[in-house]
């Protein structure tokens, strides 16, 4: 059997003590009671993002959960296993709402975060939003083919889930290749042997020591808000040490930018890191040191065609340097890195995500850099929560 195949069976399990969780919560609540959440934003901008409530803070849930906004009208939520209650808020520059928590039906969502993995496409593992799809190389393309290291972006002209069709048209006769846009969006990002749309190495000695494919996953949330995966990466070796990476992604709806959680167990001491882009030639670069971030407007991997340009962009809030480092060939400049050190034993957050040009809130460099900027505030401020009977 196919490594990556058995590495899906622990979503089962997940999702068991996830229902376990919210059962135990929710049968010792008395019929009727009802909690409220306000939620606040802090920034001088409008926010469109997920609200985080702890389980802890709220006790007892009902059996049948509905979440209703400030107008009444019931809306998605979503239980993780990290015991956290999210849903989508929808607020101005330093507003506050009023959501109600009850005994209910809960709102129907369509899918919109949605994953894939395709032993056919040698072991692709792919995930997506209603912004961009994206793609993780696997244990059988290594074997197959390599020399690809970091993430790969894929466009998207509509909002609703495309990866799917684009891999089965991609493997059909005739083949549609998902390489042309053929209305709905298409892969046009070069990754080769870089770090790709956004990966994260050990950098000892600016030498970036780069890992090749996941080796097995867990998907530990499956919508409809979030997706988290649990990549577990194949090991390299560091000073006669074996260091496996254990990568945790995870992406939100509506949102522009995937969260990683990574750790190298093994590290016994601290290791300078490299979180970065590859800077293909004809890109733009805006190096943003004192958001600990960068921007890119990449050409596409075929600059000629009007193709739009491919918005790219990383945040790394523990970063002590952002900076270009020139690595030209035949396609790139080099790539725009933020470097940061890894402790032992303790885990390394940054975020990296996508936009287009074709789409309307990101047309130009300029309005990806303001989403950029925007991130950084958010992670640096997030929403005020408090909860009351």
């Amino acid at each position: 059997m196919n490594d990556a195949k058995i590495a899906i069976f622990p979503i089962f399990a997940t999702m068991k003590k996830i229902l376990c969780l919210f059962a135990m919560l929710g049968c010792i609540l008395a019929a009727g009671a009802q909690l409220r959440v306000k939620v606040t934003n802090p920034s001088a901008f409008g926010r469109q993002e997920l609200a985080e409530v702890s389980l802890d803070s709220l006790g007892a849930l009902p059996d049948k959960l509905s979440i209703s906004d400030s107008s009444g009208k019931a809306i998605v939520w979503q239980l993780t296993r990290s015991g956290k209650l999210i849903f989508p808020v929808d607020l101005a520059a330093g507003a506050s709402e009023e959501f109600t928590i009850a005994e209910g039906q809960a709102a129907e969502a369509a899918p919109e975060i949605v994953w894939t993995m395709r032993p056919d496409r040698l072991d692709d593992f792919a995930w997506e939003n209603r912004h961009a799809g994206y793609r993780l190389y696997g244990p059988a393309f290594k074997r197959e083919e390599g020399g690809v290291y970091g993430y790969d972006i894929w466009c998207k002209r509509v909002p609703e889930p495309v990866l799917k069709t684009f891999y089965d048209g991609n493997a059909a006769t005739p083949q549609i290749s998902y390489h042309e846009d053929h209305g709905r969006g298409f892969d046009g990002f070069a990754v080769g042997p870089t770090l790709g749309a956004g990966a994260f190495v050990l950098a000892p000695g600016d030498t970036l020591l780069y890992q090749e494919c996941y080796r097995d996953f867990e998907v530990v949330d499956c919508g409809p808000l979030r997706l988290t995966v649990r990549f577990t990466i194949d090991p390299l070796e560091r000073d006669g040490r074996e260091l496996t990476e254990v990568r945790t992604l995870s992406l939100d709806a509506g949102s522009h930018f995937n969260r990683v959680v990574t750790e190298y167990r093994g590290l016994e001491s601290p290791c300078p890191t490299a979180a970065g882009i590859v800077v293909h030639k004809g890109a733009d670069l805006r190096l943003m040191p004192e958001q600990k971030a960068i921007a890119v407007a990449d050409p596409t991997d075929r600059p000629g065609e009007e193709r739009g340009r491919i918005f790219i962009g990383l945040i790394y809030p523990e970063a002590d340097s952002v900076r270009m480092r020139v690595e030209k060939s035949w396609n790139t400049e080099g790539q725009a890195i933020a470097s940061g050190i890894a402790q032992p034993g303790q885990p390394s957050e940054y975020y990296w995500g996508s936009g287009w040009s074709v789409r309307d809130d990101c047309p130009d460099l300029d309005a990806w850099q303001l989403i950029v900027e925007r991130q950084v505030e958010a992670i640096g401020n997030p929403l005020k929560i408090s909860v009351a009977r």
